[in-house]
């Protein structure tokens, strides 16, 4: 159970940014949006809202909640579904954002390389506030 959490991890730690993660998982969708003028006109009004941030995953979810367009709303799905992890909260419980960037502070290196088996085995013990996650 220990090393899936640890994998989790590390796939979240090496997923780029959310507009990464929603072009990559979602190339489909974005690019069909892109190609309609009233889904991408609607897209660009869910941008201007979010303050120009396609980071800010959880303001343009909001946002596109709101949008009756389908084109828009097949890509807020998509987006959900496979790139959720950026849309879980950052403070409460649990802070899974945070533990994501310590765990790829303290254990990738050069963006995609486990340090050492050992960092990842000890990786809670260190950081104990990431122990929330394994509840996720």
């Amino acid at each position: 159970m220990k090393s899936l959490l640890i994998a989790v991890l590390l796939v979240l730690a090496i997923a780029e940014t959310p507009e990464e993660c929603v072009r990559g998982k979602c190339p489909d969708e974005v690019r069909s949006c892109e190609l309609n003028v009233f889904c991408a006109s609607a897209a660009i009004s869910v941008y201007n809202k979010c303050g120009g941030n396609f980071d800010d995953l959880k303001c343009l979810k909001q946002e596109a909640d709101k949008s009756s367009n389908g084109r828009m709303q097949e890509l807020d799905d998509c987006a959900t579904k496979k790139c959720g992890q950026f849309l879980l909260p950052n403070q409460g419980e649990c802070d899974l954002v945070g533990c994501v960037e310590l765990f790829q502070a303290e254990c990738i290196d050069a963006g995609t390389l486990l340090k050492g088996v050992s960092c990842t085995a000890t990786f809670f013990e260190r950081n104990p506030q990431c122990e929330c996650v394994k509840d996720i």
